[in-house]
């Protein structure tokens, strides 16, 4: 295993890999079913450093962005003509039809690593990445941590676990070298998997002092009533509700941060520690525009929608990268903040059942658009397929109604979105 350990830790440590096989051979250990490491390289830890130095500097117009970031990717060359504000904005759908162009053309791809996201409309999108880009993502979280006055013992130690409440996902140990071989756990809170009595006896020899998740995620925790002690909370993927806030800050008695982060740019912004109901941005090497839907930049205290520019991964520096995501810029604050919001519904044997969970069995089918909503304790899931490809129905409808282990009524529906109104896929 050492070897192995080598290959996806080549810094790791003997501290480290005796942490890694204690946690990952524990008796209440979850059912892993992946293996990932952070693949940082020695000379890469001099350039983390050098990044953790760089004043806490936010952007605020394009210049405070080196040039030489997009200079060499095709769609920038392509609009070589225009100034800043006269590009036109690009979209997730312009990243799954024609990635190449978002690429840099000298880039080097030996290092490359890749994501994949289903967003809010549930089509898969992979995103290639670079390890330093991961690890530059944790050094973000210390920077956003310090604001609210908490810091990290790092070390070969438990670091971090990153809480799910899905019916399927990746479950894993890793060791972040960037934290001194500090052990990050993924977890899934699944009781048809992992029973309440083998996370809590895990969880609570763990003992994380940080833990991520999602609102849906941090929900079933309460439920489950694991007693810890986190020293903060990152909730990120969807917006978190005040109430739920309010309820892990009482249950935990740690600070609960609101995280705004994308695949596609890593961290953008975290709950501001003097206005809680503001979003701080705090990353030096993104620039955050409120623009209007055709792209013109709005001033400080008008609504418009979130637009990224920059950041911290060599294989897809963003231009003008249009969130989906709305709000009002005031300083180095976002106000009003309109996201994506939690979604999650029960099963018919009671585990939560999320988006991304419906979208492994939608996403292998060829569909144009759908709508999936429950109506008077039924699932109702509308779509459109693409002319000329055939939908399995009894394959889409029996794969749905597996995980959800109740009905789900399915209409194909040829005119679904024709009407250029925008779908809401899920209801």
């Amino acid at each position: 295993m050492y070897l192995k350990l080598q290959n996806r830790q080549p810094c790791i440590t003997p501290a480290g890999e005796a942490l890694y096989r204690a946690l990952r051979q524990h008796p209440d250990a979850p059912p892993w079913n992946y293996e990932v490491g952070d693949r940082l390289l020695p000379e890469d830890h001099a350039f983390l450093q050098d990044f953790r130095e760089q004043p806490a500097r936010i952007p605020r117009d394009p210049e405070d962005l080196p040039l030489s970031l997009f200079e060499k990717i095709p769609f920038f060359q392509e609009h070589q003509h225009l100034s800043w504000v006269e590009r036109p904005l690009c979209s997730r759908d312009d990243l799954r039809q024609r990635l190449a162009d978002f690429v840099p053309d000298d880039a080097d791809f030996r290092r490359l690593i890749k994501y994949g996201t289903s967003g809010t409309e549930g089509s898969m999108l992979e995103i290639p990445s670079h390890p330093r880009c991961v690890a530059l993502n944790h050094v973000l979280v210390e920077r956003a941590l310090a604001l609210h006055g908490v810091g990290l013992e790092r070390g070969p130690v438990p670091m971090a676990a990153h809480i799910c409440a899905q019916f399927h996902t990746y479950t894993f140990l890793s060791l972040l070298s960037v934290w001194g071989d500090g052990a990050f756990v993924k977890l899934n809170l699944q009781e048809q998997l992992w029973s309440r009595a083998s996370a809590r006896r895990y969880l609570m020899d763990f003992n994380p002092q940080l833990l991520t998740g999602d609102p849906v995620a941090f929900a079933e925790l309460l439920e489950w009533e694991i007693p810890l002690q986190p020293r903060a909370i990152l909730s990120a993927a969807a917006k978190l509700s005040p109430a739920l806030a309010s309820a892990l800050q009482e249950r935990y008695g740690c600070p609960v941060l609101d995280w705004y982060s994308l695949t596609e740019s890593g961290p953008v912004a975290c709950t501001d520690p003097q206005e809680p109901d503001q979003l701080r941005l705090f990353c030096p090497d993104l620039l955050v525009e409120i623009t209007d839907v055709r792209g013109r930049p709005l001033p400080d205290g008008q609504r418009g929608q979130v637009v990224l520019s920059g950041g911290r991964n060599p294989y897809l520096p963003l231009i003008r990268y249009q969130t989906g995501d709305t709000a009002i810029r005031l300083g180095e604050c976002l106000l009003d903040f309109e996201g994506r919001r939690p979604l999650s519904w029960r099963s018919g044997q009671g585990y939560p059942v999320t988006p991304v969970d419906l979208a492994r069995v939608l996403n292998r089918h060829v569909w144009a658009c759908f709508q999936f909503r429950e109506e008077q304790g039924s699932f109702i899931l509308r779509i459109r397929p693409v002319e000329g490809w055939a939908i399995d129905q009894d394959s889409l409808q029996s794969g749905l109604e597996q995980i959800l282990s109740r009905p789900v009524r399915l209409d194909l529906d040829p005119s679904l979105g024709r009407d250029g109104k925008k779908i809401i896929p899920w209801g």
